[in-house]
């Protein structure tokens, strides 16, 4: 009887102990530091602005996704093929290189699609961003 009371005590205690840190964590705000959240800051965008920038971000990932899973391909073709001739392991090289020059080129278009959403008094805060951008969307070094 005694074993049953001592596990009946944990459970009790792990039950509560569950609840109390669910109830935490839907306390606690959100952090808001993502990229897209600090640009939604920074720019002071509106319900409307934030719709529309939503789906911008949607369309952006969706594409930026697709060149990624390319790049992918494109790099396991490369490293299969390193017995290969120079001039093919050139050419694998060089698609590599034109779907990274596309993903760069989607990544200006997205920030001129902002620019777009924005108003005029916002413009400023856009052009400042804009000097932010490659620490917002740089990739993080490792430790």
């Amino acid at each position: 009887m005694e074993r049953k009371k001592y596990y009946t005590i944990i459970i009790v205690f792990l039950l509560i102990s569950n609840i109390s840190l669910i109830a935490l964590h839907f306390k606690r705000p959100m952090p808001k530091n993502g990229p897209r959240d600090i640009i939604i800051e920074k720019l002071h965008f509106n319900e409307d602005q934030v719709k529309k920038y939503d789906v911008l971000i949607e369309k952006h990932q969706r594409s930026i996704r697709k060149n990624e899973n390319e790049i992918s391909t494109l790099k396991s073709k490369l490293y299969s093929s390193l017995d290969s001739n120079q001039s093919i392991l050139d050419s694998i090289v060089a698609q590599i290189n034109t779907v990274q020059k596309h993903i760069e080129e989607t990544h200006i278009a997205h920030f001129k699609e902002i620019s777009l959403i924005c108003k005029d008094d916002q413009l400023k805060d856009f052009q400042k961003l804009t000097h932010e951008l490659a620490a917002l969307f740089g990739r993080k070094k490792p430790n």
